[in-house]
């Protein structure tokens, strides 16, 4: 009887410290694994978070480009520029047999302050139209970059066959435009690239060359008669608003950062048409 008493009596102390030890790493892991789980549960969360309000932005601003008639120069002190866009759209009032207001346009800037990182939306009604004013609204913080791209767009008739050759409206955004010299001496060729313009001929890309100093660009165009249309990226700021009767286009850029987390950005882009380019 004694020995099993001693038997039963006794874990040594080994064996309590290995007990211990194994309760622990236990303990630990499944405390690390509640960690882990509540990072990914905040880091879904605050994704998903910036891509709604991020969307939210972007939706706002397409929406009024949509209605947009034409891009304006400037309004007041602000100008047209990457930064801003500013735009007509036709007024309205419910309370009138055509909804519409003939030839009476409202205005609208869309901007971003760099300096407080938002994005600002101002209307601005003219007499007699129904829609709702706005004085700098935000519609997003915590911006890190807003921007604005335009397009234009143009249309031409091939006259002939082969290589044939269009001056543009405007010249093709400089940003947008490379380029560069190769060989030695009297060997020397100049290249030109450009990135963002496409050429359609028949509703087919082709490809093309661009000559900045004319603002042309050569097509080849398999019949007499084809139909070519050009699109090309433009800064109607810096090109004396010549672009500004051709822009059919306007692209809304967007990247939002987590004020909390500087990693946790969400970058969107939309395009949008003006309403009097549909086709």
């Amino acid at each position: 009887m004694k020995r099993n008493r001693r038997r039963i009596r006794g874990l040594s102390a080994v064996e309590m410290l290995v007990g211990a030890l194994a309760f622990s790493v236990t303990l630990i892991s499944v405390a690390n694994l509640n960690i882990g789980v509540g990072r990914a549960a905040s880091a879904y969360e605050r994704s998903n978070r910036l891509s709604r309000n991020s969307r939210i932005t972007l939706d706002e601003g397409l929406f009024r480009l949509r209605g947009a008639e034409s891009v304006q120069p400037t309004f007041g002190s602000q100008a047209l520029g990457p930064n801003t866009a500013i735009f007509r759209l036709p007024a309205y009032n419910p309370s009138t047999p055509g909804f519409f207001l003939e030839n009476v346009y409202d205005t609208i800037v869309i901007t971003y302050d760099t300096q407080n990182r938002r994005v600002l939306e101002t209307i601005y009604p003219t007499s007699g139209s129904a829609r709702a004013p706005r004085t700098n609204w935000v519609i997003a913080k915590d911006v890190t970059t807003a921007g604005f791209d335009f397009m234009a767009r143009q249309n031409f008739r091939a006259l002939d066959t082969g290589n044939q050759t269009f001056t543009l409206g405007a010249p093709i955004a400089a940003a947008n435009v490379t380029t560069t010299t190769s060989g030695t001496g009297g060997n020397t060729v100049t290249t030109t690239t450009t990135t963002g313009a496409q050429a359609y001929v028949n509703g087919m890309p082709a490809s093309f060359s661009y000559t900045p100093g004319s603002q042309s660009i050569t097509v080849n165009c398999p019949a007499r008669g084809a139909d070519v249309q050009i699109l090309y990226p433009v800064r109607p700021d810096n090109d004396g608003g010549s672009s500004r009767q051709f822009i059919t286009q306007v692209k809304f850029n967007l990247t939002m950062r987590d004020p909390n987390n500087e990693k946790g950005n969400i970058s969107l882009q939309g395009l949008s048409l003006l309403r009097n380019r549909r086709d």
